[in-house]
């Protein structure tokens, strides 16, 4: 699946449907556990309290990320 075919199948998910594009394959993605979930917060919280001193945004999660702006293939065939 390419990045821009990936980026119509989200469009037509269920807002709460957790899905990543995982070279080239959609990967469905389970709710986080309780441990995964404590990490997260005790990496996020002290991360969060050092950029807000830099007047910079953090986020804990929710949000999609894209390693590249290539999406004319697949996430594996993405040129720097």
């Amino acid at each position: 699946v390419t990045i821009a075919a990936f980026d119509v199948f989200i469009e037509t998910q269920e807002e709460n449907a957790l899905c990543e594009l995982v070279d080239g394959d959609i990967v469905m993605m389970s709710n986080p556990t309780d441990r995964h979930e404590q990490i997260a917060a005790n990496i996020q919280a002290p991360l969060k309290m050092s950029m807000d001193k830099r007047k910079c945004l953090t986020f804990a999660g929710g949000m999609r990320v894209q390693a590249s702006d290539w999406n004319r293939g697949s996430s594996s065939d993405a040129v720097p």
